[in-house]
């Protein structure tokens, strides 16, 4: 059975919260709200870039020997946090496809190096993202 294995990000405006995330400076006190920025000012980029995350992915992403035997295909979201200093925390599924393709998309995101981190009024702040990473087997 030839299998190619087609991992792709699906980023919509470089990610889902690119168009309207959700930043925090890290200055909050007890009390204080959370306020969301758009972030136009500067996005966390990965190293290399976009292309540079898509080899990364494909490159680093095992198919699931389970989900293969059950043809199991289809997008796993993972959502964590860019830091103030650029590494990628809190990794999370927030929508699954099996568990074996949850697990793997999640330790692939907990493998890339730090980012470069976003900034707001000149100052580094902590941007969520989701990310899409897709399961196909052909």
């Amino acid at each position: 059975m030839n299998i190619l294995l087609k991992a792709s990000c699906l980023l919509f405006f470089f990610f889902a919260f690119a168009i309207n995330g959700t930043a925090q400076s890290g200055n909050a006190t007890p009390g204080d709200s959370v306020k969301p920025y758009s972030l136009k000012e500067g996005m966390p980029e990965y190293p290399g870039g976009l292309e540079a995350m898509k080899k990364f992915i494909s490159g680093s992403l095992k198919y699931p020997k389970e989900a293969e035997e059950k043809k199991i295909t289809g997008t796993v979201i993972v959502g964590f946090v860019v830091d103030k200093d650029g590494s990628v925390k809190d990794a999370h599924i927030v929508k699954g496809l099996d568990k074996s393709c949850d697990a793997e998309a999640v330790r692939i995101v907990k493998l890339m190096p730090k980012w470069k981190p976003g900034t707001q009024n000149g100052k580094p702040v902590i941007v969520p993202f989701n990310l899409p990473i897709n399961f196909i087997i052909k």
